[in-house]
């Protein structure tokens, strides 16, 4: 928005679309995409960040919105970019995570229409739009709302390796509800597996993002996914991402707040939920007492830092404002190191929560954490074939409406999802929203692998990574090449994987952008 030679750039809640900026000249100059900015100020990519990265699908707390790229800073969701008529930038905070004091039924009805508006947004006019419909909620929950508008409706579902998982009847279920809209599914074994076209063939018709796609092993099912729904005459695609991060039930970070808030019943609900946990009550007592600051858990967490895989579930709960980012197993020393110099400046930064409440901040993360990867998801499927990617349960009015209700009625372990289930009653299916399970599918993960397996270990024969010296290739190799007893590895290879891809599509660029160890500690304030 500009008025009067000033102007106002925003991006979205979730992060979705974001705004960044960088200095050019002695003027600050602003985009949606960082690379376009780094391109223009010749500006490097910064290893350490690119060596963090390779903890997870995507940046930790407080690191969450930075970007590889030095001089080009990302304005934080909350904020605005504000450029004087005189020159002079500054960010503003334009929006505070809300009180949460409405109850169920209040904030379920708020919830309601503000997806209903969400959807209708999408699904007004002409023409054809389409939806994931893979039995869970949330895909449901857009198909039957996107089904009341005068489009067209498709729904898409890609079917399962596990014959145990449960997904199909519900998929069934509510396509029988849905007559009017046409139905497509790819059964299992046809179209793409996870980890296809990964191989050293994909470089060559790879593109430059901004970082490295969070989800890699899934390209070639969304760019499928594109295709198929482009056939459909579709030119808009509406998935359920976002659901299980807004309306997530098991999470333990609403206890900590509760006790805190009103003790008698927050012991009352910690009970419950230490039972189905089976967790001892001094190690839940221990995670309950836990008072310590975002920036002092980063800093613990540079300390603690390791090249190892994730621990085993354990008897026990998560509390903290940062979850515990993970080196995999063949992550180099200097990939490590430079890993805990991200952290060590995050932590002196002194990170400030994203909400005032430990349950509110976990939601507004992995909203944030999502809604990044689905920018990247959008813009692939849209260069694949023209079809938009949409997240309704990430809009800004939904996302404020579901953190407007009181943690402890979000959250219950006797209901799946409470809040959008009271939201959807009357418009889903009963069967559906009354539904206790999820569904599971390391089966397509293994099935990918075995399948992919010779281009994913002929892609890292000759690693960019390991030329920069971030990984032990020899370790890599011999871990994939095992057996796996668990999905931890393959799960610990998606970043890798990601990373490894991102530097090979560097180098398809005119002028490749060269690495710097300069590190910034611009993007870890919130």
């Amino acid at each position: 928005m500009s008025a009067g030679g000033r102007v106002w750039a925003q991006g979205t809640l979730a992060g979705v679309r974001r705004v960044f900026h960088t200095r050019l000249g002695g003027t600050t100059v602003a985009s949606d995409r960082p690379e376009v900015l780094a391109s223009v100020t010749g500006a490097g990519w910064d290893t350490r960040w690119l060596a963090m990265r390779l903890s997870g699908m995507v940046m930790p707390f407080p690191v969450h919105e930075s970007v590889p790229w030095n001089g080009v800073d990302a304005v934080p969701s909350d904020h605005a970019l504000v450029l004087e008529a005189d020159g002079r930038t500054d960010e503003v905070v334009r929006w505070r995570a809300p009180e949460a004091k409405a109850s169920l039924g209040e904030g379920a009805a708020v919830v309601r229409a503000a997806l209903r508006d969400a959807v209708a947004a999408r699904t007004a006019g002409e023409g054809t739009v389409s939806t994931d419909l893979s039995g869970g909620m949330d895909s449901t929950t857009l198909a039957f709302l996107a089904d009341t508008g005068r489009r067209k409706l498709v729904t898409y579902r890609f079917a399962e390796a596990d014959t145990g998982n449960d997904d199909a009847h519900f998929a069934r279920l509510a396509a029988a509800h849905l007559p009017r809209a046409r139905h497509v599914v790819d059964p299992a074994g046809h179209g793409e597996a996870m980890f296809a076209g990964l191989g050293p063939e994909a470089v060559a018709a790879g593109r430059a993002d901004a970082e490295p796609f969070g989800w890699v092993r899934s390209r070639a099912r969304i760019e499928h996914l594109a295709r198929t729904m482009a056939g459909a005459g579709s030119q808009l695609h509406l998935a359920g991402h976002g659901g299980d991060e807004l309306f997530r039930t098991g999470s333990h970070t609403h206890l900590h707040d509760f006790v805190r808030q009103s003790p008698l019943k927050g012991l009352g609900r910690v009970r419950d939920y230490r039972a189905l946990a089976r967790a001892s009550w001094p190690a839940t007592l221990r995670a309950l007492s836990d008072r310590r600051s975002p920036a002092q858990e980063v800093a613990s967490q540079a300390r603690r830092l390791s090249a190892s895989a994730p621990p085993a579930m354990q008897r026990g709960w998560r509390v903290e404002w940062v979850p515990m980012p993970w080196m995999p197993v063949w992550a180099s020393e200097t990939a490590l190191e430079a890993a805990r110099s991200v952290l060590e400046a995050a932590a002196r930064a002194g990170p400030r929560p994203l909400a005032p409440w430990r349950e509110q901040h976990e939601v507004l993360l992995l909203a944030r954490c999502t809604g990044g990867i689905v920018a990247q998801a959008d813009r692939l499927t849209r260069r694949t074939a023209g079809v938009g990617l949409a997240v309704p349960f990430l809009d800004d009015q939904v996302l404020h409406a579901a953190l407007a209700v009181k943690p402890q009625e979000r959250n219950t372990p006797r209901r799946y999802k409470p809040l959008l289930a009271e939201a959807m009653r009357g418009i889903v299916p009963r069967e559906v929203l009354e539904r206790r399970t999820k569904g599971e599918f390391s089966a397509d993960l293994y099935h990918g692998w075995q399948r992919h397996r010779a281009h994913i270990l002929g892609l890292l024969e000759d690693s960019r990574l390991a030329a920069h010296g971030l990984i032990h290739p020899g370790l890599l190799r011999r871990t994939l090449a095992g057996p796996h007893t668990s999905a931890a590895p393959l799960g610990s290879l998606d970043a890798t994987l990601a990373a490894e891809l991102w530097l090979r599509s560097l180098e398809t660029t005119s002028r490749p952008p060269q690495p710097c160890f300069e590190h910034r500690q611009r993007g870890t304030q919130q």
